[in-house]
């Protein structure tokens, strides 16, 4: 049985997509007779609880030193030096003999950890879209358009890319729901029903104010129901359901069972462009994308240009009336939502986590 290491943590700034991502890998290596250990930190809002109820091992790393709460510096989002996370997670996998594979998934964790922790491996893999330097055997960055240009003299010659679309990691449920919602986007004639997420915690409360707008806009717009999603990690999560108490019209779904029902379900989508804006492609469901985060710049301008989304930008800029605007165009224009379907569809096929695992699989196969 292969030993495979997965370094990555969740928080009310982190947010959940990284640890996300990582189980539905770990899901799918977990099936190729593989032992998947977790290392993780217990920030505020972490999901170790989430990864333990699914079945993993999880070495809970130190506290961290620093809150990072109010951070914006995804650098600074350890809550510890560098080398002193390389150093406990080298330590904690003692134990555990050799690791066959370990993969990080963390924006504050660069070629300086992985200079320190190769030696504790026989393949170290990175999970990132940031566009910057590595010290890896392989590389999966799940950015649309991504190409191997982008990485030229940023990682080792004999790293193996893993670039754009082909290799999003999304979860069976996305692949499982695609037909029918194919046939549903292809037969939807207006938008009724409106899905709003925001990334995992949505530690800025975009929220708030996008549900403050279309309260203003209702009277136009009576037909509309709205599905809050919020984590229930959220710090305004009680503040949210004051702001809905008397509109019936709008739902807060925490934790939702199936998030691509949700999708399926949904005309519309006002949503960030974390890993999200894969399942909402994969669905075809065309967004209103707010940018919350400067990982998600490249997402929503790749998504943009390829007709998938209307990029309504930053959410700290981002005005009433250009909000109002881009709702409205794509409210009254059947030809730009369907268009706007059709190319979130071509973006992702949903059969990307089995494109990476296979090539792990062989990867391991051949060590």
């Amino acid at each position: 049985m292969k030993l495979v290491a997965i370094r990555a943590d969740a928080s009310t700034r982190i947010g959940t997509g990284h640890i996300m991502r990582c189980l539905t890998l770990a899901k799918k290596l977990k099936n190729l007779d593989c032992k998947i250990i977790f290392l993780c930190k217990q920030h505020n809002g972490h999901l170790n609880h989430v990864i333990k109820k699914q079945g993993f091992e999880l070495i809970s790393l130190s506290a961290p030193m620093t809150n990072i709460d109010q951070q914006l510096n995804d650098k600074l989002w350890l809550g510890c030096e560098i080398k002193e996370d390389a150093q406990e997670c080298m330590d904690s996998l003692l134990e555990h003999a050799n690791v066959d594979l370990l993969i990080v998934d963390h924006y504050s964790l660069d070629h300086r950890w992985h200079n320190i922790v190769k030696q504790s491996c026989k393949t170290l893999m990175v999970i990132d879209d940031l566009k910057r330097t590595h010290n890896c055997d392989i590389l999966l960055d799940q950015t649309y358009a991504r190409t191997q240009q982008d990485y030229i003299n940023l990682v080792p010659n004999k790293c193996e890319l893993l670039l754009g679309e082909k290799f999003m990691l999304l979860r069976d449920e996305f692949i499982n729901t695609r037909e029918f919602a194919k046939t549903k986007r292809s037969k939807t004639t207006s938008i009724k029903r409106i899905l709003i997420s925001l990334g995992g915690t949505d530690p800025d409360n975009i929220a708030e104010k996008i549900i403050n707008w279309l309260l203003t806009m209702k009277l136009a717009y009576h037909e509309l129901t709205i599905c809050l999603v919020v984590n229930p990690a959220s710090k305004y999560l009680e503040q949210l359901r004051q702001l809905i108490t008397n509109e019936n019209w709008i739902k807060i779904e925490i934790n939702p069972k199936s998030m691509a029902k949700l999708i399926l379900d949904a005309d519309l989508a006002i949503g960030s462009s974390g890993a999200s804006a894969w399942e909402r492609c994969c669905l075809g469901l065309p967004t209103l994308a707010i940018i919350s985060a400067k990982n998600q710049l490249a997402i929503s301008n790749n998504l943009n240009k390829a007709g998938a989304i209307i990029n309504i930008g930053w959410f700290n800029t981002l005005t009433f009336e250009e909000f109002k605007k881009a709702f409205h165009t794509l409210f009254i224009s059947k030809k730009i939502y369907q268009r706007m379907a059709i190319n979130s569809f071509s973006c992702c096929d949903g059969l990307g986590t089995e494109q990476v695992a296979e090539i792990l699989k062989k990867r391991l196969k051949e060590q």
